[in-house]
């Protein structure tokens, strides 16, 4: 009899027999069972059956912390700028390439070289700081888009200050970087930022004008001006076309359901 209760005694650990306690002759080995749910700690139960009351030992244990993000490394080339990639939608209206025939020619000569990533950084660095002091000059682009007045407008904005910011306003249907590429070349300028619905351009003053934007003699300035009203009289007449089309989509759908017809009513 004393032979089978020490024989239980082995198997089950540690318990009290006779009044005497009797010793297991080794932990056991345990399965743990990992749940890296988020929670640093992690419970392994084992448990083991036995022929008299069922014992159960718990453990609980430290688990390492496991991160499921790497560490990100800056590792930028020379000459690219990631933070140039930055971009949100211009809105609803639809996009369109630039029509670069109703610009003009490109400048005879480029004056302003190309810029590296220290030095362009650095501009943007002054732009930021202009425009905080609210003394960054800033034009906009209209329903019309980039036109000759706008590159004229512009190309003067560069030659007093050396920055300027361009913001795209709502209709213009302008994408932003075919917009940069654009005023880069027509303007013989550097793009430093750009993000969201503006660009950041630089031309180090100084230098000569570019000669596609030179200001007009008196007969031109008058021509340009009522080729410059014609084109925003016929976008504003655009604009209130779209604008009646979708009062008339609104009053549509606010509508009340037509009636069923008596044949149809639900008893």
């Amino acid at each position: 009899m004393s032979s089978l209760v020490l024989q239980r005694t082995h198997a089950l650990g540690p318990q009290r027999c006779g009044g005497q306690t009797a010793s297991r002759p080794g932990p056991l080995p345990i399965a743990p069972r990992a749940c890296f749910s988020g929670n640093s700690h992690s419970k392994f139960e084992r448990s083991t059956h036995q022929i008299g009351p069922q014992v159960l030992w718990r453990t609980e244990r430290k688990c390492p912390h496991v991160s499921t993000s790497a560490t990100a490394t800056e590792n930028v080339a020379d000459d690219f700028d990631d933070e140039d990639l930055e971009d949100i939608g211009l809105g609803g209206g639809e996009v369109e390439a630039i029509d670069e025939s109703q610009l003009g020619p490109l400048p005879e000569v480029r004056h302003q070289g190309p810029m590296h990533i220290k030095d362009r950084k650095l501009w943007r660095a002054r732009a930021e700081a202009l425009a905080k002091e609210k003394k960054l000059i800033r034009v906009q682009v209209g329903q019309l888009g980039i036109t000759p007045a706008f590159l004229r407008a512009t190309s003067d904005v560069l030659q007093k200050h050396g920055l300027v910011r361009v913001k795209l306003g709502e209709g213009s249907g302008v994408e932003r970087a075919n917009a940069a590429d654009v005023l880069e070349r027509y303007l013989d300028a550097v793009c430093v930022h750009q993000i969201g619905f503006t660009i950041t351009l630089y031309r180090r003053q100084g230098l000569p004008r570019p000669t596609n934007t030179q200001p007009l003699n008196e007969e031109q300035r008058v021509l340009a001006a009522a080729e410059l009203a014609a084109a925003e009289a016929e976008a504003a007449a655009a604009s209130a076309e779209a604008a009646a089309r979708r009062e008339a989509k609104k009053r549509a759908g606010q509508q009340k359901p037509q009636q069923r017809p008596p044949e149809f009513s639900v008893m």
